[in-house]
Order: structure tokens, then sequence, then C-alpha cells
């Protein structure tokens, strides 16, 4: 019985997929609120399959945050703040309007096949993690001098109080950020592998000095505004919490990510309190009002979809900037050598040069990207059906060998991934490679993968 209707669920995720190619080919050439809500109807009644199946014994998943993204980045605005305020915040600069019909369409397409990838019918029960590695080695005296060099800075950028986002692009906040995450990581395999619930005192004082160093530079991130790499670090532990520890509850996962929702809310209105007026002046659901730095992005979907169809495909020209970045300094090698420009190899880039042309750096304003609209222009309708489908099919892969393999790098690679699913929706396909390479490399420099006699972790 619980086999046909997993085949049932996965023959009705597939006639969605159908349906949903088919009304992109069909959308109307200018706005239509009727053909919103039926794109719309099709996204929820995929969700009630996908996330009642794959989320049913855990919210602490990248499909569940993907679709609280994908929702705010591609729905909201066609259906709700159309009709009410259609220019509000990025929306003032120019697009063409006739696209948001088709544009609210091929997301369908693109979430369509995603969700016919990820959907998991094995996805029945999360069996005890087992780890058959030894205590892994971290680079916490590395993090604490890299810290220990920029923190000055950012107090400094803090007493200014000029925000800004050149520091978060710097090299060494780069590297920061990598060993960062791959040190919570191992913090927390460690802890797990070598201490009881009860020993987390003990823990907590033996690694008093990164752990202090690492609170003063999240602190100070977020006072001058910056929301990315915090947000980055609760999700991942959330995450490993999650998988490690204990299975958290739905609702209390609710309650954090209306808590977080908020927060990140006020830091926004701290960084930027001109936005943040113009956006209390809007008449909408004030839900509606947290989640629009990832609504604003939807404008760059069809400034893309434009783009395409007035000078064709790029064959992945637009995702080079992620290819590039792997290997340190390349990007600048390669548009050196080519002559090209940014925007030649990035699709934000170029979204914000198509508006902004060649005015000063300090007239411009990013207007970033969008993942369906990267891939389209990219790789047209082709793409966005392949690239997504097989995008869904790897993270359902990598969420089995979590629990199924005795490997650390599969929770690397799923941990990386988690940590950007809410910006996904608004980045380029490809934002998480130059992570996945980065801090898979750093484990295998500092650990000899060994296997060793299994052994259950359990707590006392």
């Amino acid at each position: 019985m619980k086999r046909s209707v997993t085949s049932l669920n996965t023959i009705l995720l597939g006639i969605l997929a159908i349906v949903s190619l088919v009304m992109f080919f069909i959308a109307p050439d200018e706005y239509s609120y009727s053909f919103g809500i039926s794109c719309v109807i099709i996204y929820v009644l995929e969700n009630v399959i996908l996330l009642r199946n794959n989320c049913k014994l855990s919210l602490i998943n990248f499909e569940f945050f993907f679709f609280v993204a994908y929702s705010f980045t591609f729905y909201v605005y066609p259906i709700f703040h159309y009709s009410v305020n259609p220019y509000f915040l990025l929306f003032s600069l120019p697009f063409n309007e006739s696209y948001i019909s088709s544009g609210i369409a091929l997301a369908n397409v693109g979430y369509s096949f995603y969700a016919l990838g990820i959907y998991d019918s094995k996805r029945k029960f999360l069996p005890d993690l087992v780890l058959d590695y030894k205590t892994l080695k971290d680079c916490s005296l590395l993090l604490c001098v890299l810290l220990g060099m920029y923190i000055p800075r950012l107090i400094q950028l803090v007493i200014i109080g000029v925000p800004t986002k050149e520091f978060e692009s710097s090299l060494i906040n780069v590297l920061i950020q990598y060993v960062l995450y791959y040190v919570v990581i191992v913090k927390v395999n460690n802890f797990v592998l070598n201490y009881s619930r009860k020993g987390i005192f003990l823990f907590i004082r033996k690694n008093w000095l990164v752990f202090t160093m690492i609170f003063v530079y999240l602190f100070l991130l977020i006072l001058l505004g910056s929301r990315t790499i915090p947000l980055r670090i609760l999700l991942l532990l959330l995450l490993l919490y999650n998988i490690y520890l204990y299975k958290l509850s739905k609702k209390v996962v609710v309650l954090l990510i209306i808590f977080g929702s908020v927060a990140l809310f006020a830091i926004g209105v701290i960084r930027n309190p001109s936005v943040a007026l113009e956006t209390s002046t809007m008449q909408v659901n004030p839900i509606l009002k947290v989640g629009n730095e990832l609504v604003i992005n939807n404008r760059s979907l069809y400034v893309l979809m434009e783009q395409k169809d007035l000078y064709g495909i790029n064959f992945g020209q637009t995702l080079l900037m992620y290819i590039l970045s792997v290997i340190p300094f390349m990007q600048s090698i390669f548009l050196y050598i080519t002559g090209w420009s940014v925007s030649d190899i990035s699709s934000a880039a170029l979204v914000t040069e198509l508006y902004f042309g060649d005015k000063p750096d300090k007239e411009v304003v990013g207007l970033g990207t969008n993942i369906i609209g990267d891939i389209y222009l990219s790789f047209g309708i082709i793409g966005v059906i392949l690239l997504m489908f097989f995008g869904g099919i790897l993270l359902k892969k990598l969420y089995r060998s979590v629990f199924l393999k005795n490997n650390i790098i599969p929770i690397i690679l799923y941990s990386v991934l988690f940590m950007d699913v809410i910006y996904i929706t608004r980045s380029s396909y490809l934002v998480s490679l130059r992570g996945l390479v980065w801090i898979v490399l750093l484990y295998l420099i500092l650990n000899k993968v060994k296997q060793f006699k299994v052994k259950s972790v359990t707590f006392k």
C-alpha cells in the first residue's frame, strides 16, 4: 500500500511538472492575476506532496527552507505586491512587466522538476547517526589568528558608524568564513564523539578562546548590519544539532524561523534605515515585508528572461564567476587575459550594469541575480529543467548519505548547501561551489581518512 502511494505521488509530481511546462509556453504577454493564481495552485499542490513526504519527520532539511525562500522570491511580488504597490524598492527601477506572468510560470517549471528530483520515497525514518572515524582535526589556531587580524578592522568600522559591504568580500574575510564553517562542523562532530551532554561546559572551557573570538566576530558583523554569515552559522548549528543530537519538533522550528526572520529584519533596519522607512509604508501583510530582500530579486528574473529572449542563451558564460572563484585570484586573471568585464561572467553583475551602466561604483547598488533567471540565461528552458531536476537528485542522495554512509564528507557537503538555502534563490545556481570545494579540501588536508571499527554514538 505504501509503495503504491509513493508511486502515485511520483506520478502526480510528474503530471504537475508537465502542466507547469505547458503553462510556461502559453503564458500571456501581459500581467494576469488569474494566471498567477493558477501557477500558485500547482506550486501548492507540489509542496503538499513533497513536504508531507520529505519533511514528515523533520523540518530541518533543505526542502522546507528552500520552499520558504522560493515562495518569497518568486510568488509574493506577482500575487501580493503588484496589484497594490508594483514599484516599491528595486521594482521602481524600469523592467519589462510583460515578463511577470511568464516569469512565475518559469519559476513553476524549475520548482516542479526540482520537486520531482528531490522527492524521496525512502524518507520513511531517520536512522541513528553512526560515526566510524576518530576525532577530526580542526584548525582553531588558524581561525584565531585570522580573527585576531581582522576583528580590529571590524571594530574600526563599527566606531566609524558607516556600514559597508567591502569587508564582506575581502580575501581575509572569505578565508575566515570557510575556516569558520569547517571549525563549527568539526567542533560539533568532536563533541559528539568525545563528550556526553553533561560534558558540554567542559567542552566549552577547553575551547573558550576560539568560541569567544567567533562570538565577537559575529556580534561585530551584526552591528555592521551584515546578516549573511551570522544566518549561515545559525542554520549550520540548527542542522548539526538536528543531525547529531536531537530532532527538533516542527513547532520549535517554526518559532525559530519567526524569531529569526524578525531579528534579521531588525538588522536590515539598522543597515539601511531609508529602505525600512519605505517598507513601513507598504500596504501589505507585515509577514510579507520580512521577506523583502528575497522578493526584490524577482525583478532580476524578468530582466534576465528578457536578455535571453533578445540575445539568446550564453551556454554558461555567466556562470563562470563562481566556477573561477574556486581558484583564488583566477577571476581577475581570467578577466585580464580575456579583456572581458565582470558582467560577462556574472548574471548579477549583468543585471546591475544594464541599469547603472558605467556609473562610478559609489553610485551603484548591486541588483543581484536569481537562480532561475541565472540558469535560463545560460541554458534556456532545457537548462532550467535539467539543472533543477538533477540538483534535486543530488540533494536527495546527499541527505541519505549523511545517515547511511559512515563518512563526514556528506555531512560537510550537505551542511554547505544548507547554509546557502535561504540565499540560493536570489543567487547564482553555483553560489555554493567554492564553499563545497574549499571546505572539503580543508578537511582532506587536515585529516587522513581511515576506516575504523563502527561504533554507535550514544549519550549517557
